[in-house]
C-alpha cells in the first residue's frame, strides 16, 4: 500500500495482525483501550515468566517466576546459584496475550 494509505482490518488472528500492521487500536465493548504499533504494545505490556527446577533434599521441585526486565538475571542467577538446578524455561508473551490482558479476556 502507498503510504499514508489506511485500511480497517477487523480480525480475531494475532498473529496475523504482528505481520500485516503497522500500528493497531484495541477496542473493547466499543472503546478504544490503546492505539500503537505491536512492538510497543509488547514492549510496554508483556510479562515474562521463568519456570525453574531443582533438586532440593532428592526431590525434584518447580518455582515459576513473573520477572521484570531489571532484576531477572540477578534474580534467576542467585536461585542457579542457590539451588540444584534441572531445568530452566523462559515464556514470554507475545501480541495475543497483550490483547487478552488488555481486553480482560481469557483463553477459552
Amino acid at each position: 500500500a502507498a503510504e499514508g494509505t489506511t485500511a480497517f482490518l477487523t480480525t480475531h488472528n494475532m498473529e496475523e495482525v504482528e505481520q500485516i500492521c503497522d500500528r493497531v487500536a484495541i477496542l473493547c465493548r466499543g472503546r478504544l483501550v490503546e492505539c500503537d504499533t505491536p512492538t510497543n504494545f509488547v514492549t510496554r505490556h508483556a510479562e515474562r515468566k521463568v519456570a525453574i527446577q531443582f533438586e532440593r533434599d532428592g526431590e525434584t521441585q518447580r518455582e515459576m517466576l513473573d520477572l521484570d526486565l531489571q532484576d531477572e538475571r540477578s534474580r534467576i542467577a542467585a536461585i542457579v546459584e542457590k539451588e540444584h538446578c534441572v531445568r530452566l524455561h523462559s515464556q514470554e508473551f507475545d501480541f495475543e496475550d497483550v490483547f487478552l490482558k488488555l481486553t480482560g479476556q481469557v483463553y477459552v
